[in-house]
């Protein structure tokens, strides 16, 4: 498995690289990800991550499971499914498509969503790949859930967003 981790890491590396190649000396990339720090201790993600985030902003996206994968000498990573009602849709006739529970006793079209393999990066791991792409002297600094201003203390985000200066040479 450390192989993987290290393609990964490198496949990563390589995507930072292209958007470093493609902004203009000045420009700036915005690049956000979940709160993986939390995810590593307590094996989900944030409690209200799923209502009101930008991502999952709907109410037909429910059942949502995490599982911690932790092996000895390896970066744990996080498996993530979630299911989606589909009633009303034209999705609702899909083969793909079973009755199910949504937990309140009604039974609905749901069709699974993929099964989404998350590797990890820490809040500190990931600035020390921007840093690596853009350099340890690059302009950096960072937004909890898209808000300005600093993280509160007791606040949990859900998404970190990182914001790094292509340096004028």
């Amino acid at each position: 498995k450390q192989w993987y981790q290290r393609r990964v890491r490198g496949t990563h590396q390589r995507a930072l690289r292209n958007f470093w190649e493609l902004l203009r000396p000045g420009g700036i990339l915005i690049i956000d990800h979940r709160n993986y720090d939390y995810a590593m201790i307590h094996g989900s993600f944030p409690p209200n991550s799923h209502t009101g985030s930008i991502y999952y902003n709907s109410d037909r996206i429910y059942n949502i499971r995490t599982e911690l994968v932790k092996e000895p000498g390896q970066v744990p990573h996080l498996i993530f499914n979630a299911d989606m009602d589909v009633s009303g849709t034209e999705l609702a006739a899909d083969t793909d498509v079973h009755l199910q529970d949504r937990g309140d006793g009604v039974s609905v079209p749901t069709l699974p969503l993929n099964t989404v393999h998350c590797y990890m990066h820490t809040v500190k791991g990931f600035e020390g790949l921007l840093k690596g792409i853009f350099g340890e002297d690059a302009e950096h600094w960072m937004m909890a859930d898209f808000k300005e201003g600093e993280v509160k203390e007791g606040t949990i985000p859900n998404y970190w967003v990182h914001f790094i200066v292509k340096k004028i040479e």
